[in-house]
């Protein structure tokens, strides 16, 4: 994941090499309980995953769903990384792969 690139547009959806075509967005407010709740463990001995702990202070945020053509990444999975994400603010996402969280910064391309 690191050292690689997330795109978003209305005609593609790029992570590294992979693209898929016309893509879509369902976006939602989800609250702190709400995704600690369907992001964690049922067990105190599972994985927790809060709001603080990935570096968000307020108690509801926008989620990003992108919705995509299957996309053959390694042959078990369709999902890309970043199809799914949290805005921490308008430069910043979180997103996970296989339950680690990783932080995207925009980056502003200088012509």
């Amino acid at each position: 994941m690191i050292g690689t690139e997330i795109e978003y547009s209305a005609q593609i959806f790029r992570w590294n090499k992979t693209v898929t075509k016309n893509p879509t967005a369902e976006t939602i407010t989800i609250t702190a309980q709400r995704f600690h709740d369907e992001n964690s463990g049922g067990s105190a001995n599972s994985s927790q995953v809060t709001f603080p702990q990935l570096g968000i202070k307020e108690q509801k945020v926008v989620q990003i769903v992108i919705r995509h053509p299957i996309a053959n990444i390694t042959g078990a999975t369709s999902e890309i990384p970043g199809d799914s994400i949290l805005l921490k603010n308008k430069n910043t996402i979180i997103f996970s792969v296989c339950n680690v969280y990783f932080e995207a910064k925009r980056r502003v391309l200088r012509r």
